[in-house]
């Protein structure tokens, strides 16, 4: 490593939880850093200028210290700072240590520091595609992981907004209310899809990584350079199919003649009224999208 990374931490991680483990796990760092606050709600116009600064000194090397949101946000800042200093992603190099709630984005997990989850060997590194959506006419926005709209996107807006003090006590307590909570109030969406026509769905995942939301898991995933997504769609699902396949989920397992699956590069999502869209946990309002993926973005550590 040529010079010390910067560490993006984000504080507010896990419920509140992030600041102390940031403090747990600075002695245990195995290199001195530059440390940069990115506390939540993320202001993106200060991310950007903060990262420009630290990438016109030279700096290559970043670690994502928060959840799956703080590495969502940290390399949709990079993006967008890199292409204002006309510096290549591809010379960039991602990190990151777990200290949020379900730390997807390490699973399944290999290595810790200070009992924490990390990804932090920059001698060891791997070109990865990258998946973004985007509405009609608007900017990118890029995820490591895996995007959803439906019952998942419904339940993990919940989980980030109203479950604060919930996720102090216990993450996966959190994320089980959300779940059974949104699963009870939701009502199918009625949407027009890219392969599948009008259909009313419960949920549509476009899937990297096959681990999501804690303990669920989809069959499979794909390879961070295989330059597909995995398409998962729930089709009109009943309160107790839902339960079911939930259920499933927690076994990695899914099947049903309303469950179907495929491979793509590009996806499409049209609807007459806004539904919630997410990507890496964190979720917006849309009514048109696409969904596609960029060849050999960014470096990631192993």
């Amino acid at each position: 490593m040529k010079s010390p990374p910067v560490l993006l931490v984000n504080p507010t991680a896990c419920g509140g939880k992030g600041a102390a483990r940031w403090r747990k796990l600075q002695s245990a760092l195995p290199f001195p850093a530059t440390v940069l606050d990115i506390s939540a709600p993320f202001d993106s116009m200060a991310l950007d200028r903060a990262l420009q600064v630290q990438l016109q000194k030279g700096k290559r090397h970043f670690v994502a210290v928060g959840g799956d949101g703080t590495c969502n946000a940290m390399v949709n800042g990079l993006l967008r700072a890199s292409a204002a200093c006309n510096i290549p992603s591809s010379e960039l190099i991602f990190g990151a240590i777990g200290t949020g709630s379900s730390n997807d984005f390490h699973k399944p997990i290999s290595t810790r520091v200070a009992g924490f989850p990390c990804r932090m060997n920059f001698e060891s590194t791997l070109l990865t595609d990258l998946c973004w959506w985007a509405p009609t006419d608007g900017p990118r926005t890029y995820f490591l992981l895996n995007a959803s709209l439906g019952l998942t996107a419904e339940a993990n807006g919940y989980f980030n907004h109203h479950l604060h003090t919930v996720k102090r006590i216990s993450t996966p307590l959190a994320i089980f209310w959300a779940a059974l909570r949104t699963l009870f109030l939701y009502r199918n969406l009625s949407l027009r899809l890219c392969l599948y026509g009008n259909r009313n769905i419960t949920n549509l995942a476009i899937v990297r990584n096959q681990h999501f939301s804690g303990d669920f898991a989809y069959p499979t995933g794909e390879t961070p350079d295989s330059g597909h997504f995995h398409i998962y769609l729930c089709d009109n699902l009943s309160k107790w199919e839902s339960l079911r396949t939930l259920r499933e989920f927690l076994r990695g397992r899914f099947f049903g003649s309303k469950l179907h699956q495929c491979r793509g590069t590009t996806f499409y999502v049209h609807s007459e009224t806004p539904f919630w869209v997410e990507a890496d946990g964190e979720v917006s309002r849309q009514t048109h999208i696409t969904f596609g993926i960029d060849r050999g973005r960014v470096q990631l550590c192993t």
